[in-house]
Formats: structure tokens, C-alpha cells, sequence
């Protein structure tokens, strides 16, 4: 069984009983990530959008993997009208990776969030 936990000094910490990633047969399993900045507050969607990706580099790369290998997405939103802007900023994160997404409107999440990513990946070669 090929199975590691992923911790990365550089991404934003777990604020509760769980780790920030699990590669299991080269899967990466990322945990929902959240835009906290270093205070533990919520800044503008973009903002929240730049930590999460900045946050996912982060374990991507402690995992042998980057961008491009994220194979699933869900993004939660706390309000639908924000859809737009975040959209602009996944694109400019993304580049040409397209995998499958799924946007689900949802209450405030922790913290106060806006948004919240939940990505699967694959470990790089």
C-alpha cells in the first residue's frame, strides 16, 4: 500500500483534527482548503482565492505534483453572486488544466469563509 501524509510548513495549518493532504497510489487527497490569512480572518473573495491556490501550491509541490495535475474539483460558495470574480481567478490559476468541477452554493462556511476548495490530484512522475 502506497500511503503517505502530506504536511507543508508553507500552507495554511489545519485548525482542527485532520491533516492537509493524503497520496494514496499516487491520489492526492487535498483537504477542503479555506482563505485564512495569518491572523485567522477572511479578507475580499480574492483575497480568499490567493491563499487557497497559494495554500494548494504548496501541498501540491510537498507531494511531488503542481497545478496542473488537480484532477477534480469542488469549489463552496457562500453567496452564488461571487461566481464571477472567482471564476476569473480559477482561470488565471488553472491555465490550461480543466478538470471536472462542481460549484455548490452553501451557507457561511468556518471562519466566516466565502469560499472553500476541495481538489484531488495526481502525484507526478
Amino acid at each position: 500500500m502506497n500511503f503517505r501524509i502530506i504536511k507543508s510548513d508553507k500552507a495554511s495549518v489545519p485548525l482542527g483534527h485532520y491533516s492537509q493532504a493524503y497520496v494514496y497510489n499516487d491520489i492526492i487527497y487535498i483537504a477542503t482548503q479555506i482563505g485564512l490569512n495569518k491572523n485567522k480572518q477572511v479578507g475580499s473573495i480574492k483575497e480568499q482565492v490567493d491563499i487557497i491556490f497559494q495554500s494548494l501550491q504548496y501541498i501540491l509541490a510537498e507531494a511531488n505534483s503542481d497545478m496542473s495535475s488537480i484532477l477534480k474539483v469542488n469549489i463552496y460558495l457562500s453567496d452564488i453572486s461571487y461566481w464571477d470574480e472567482i471564476d476569473k481567478l480559477y482561470c488565471q490559476y488553472m491555465k490550461d488544466n480543466k478538470p471536472p468541477r462542481g460549484v455548490i452554493p452553501c451557507l457561511k462556511l468556518h471562519h466566516n469563509a466565502d469560499i472553500a476548495f476541495d481538489v484531488i490530484a495526481y502525484v507526478k512522475d
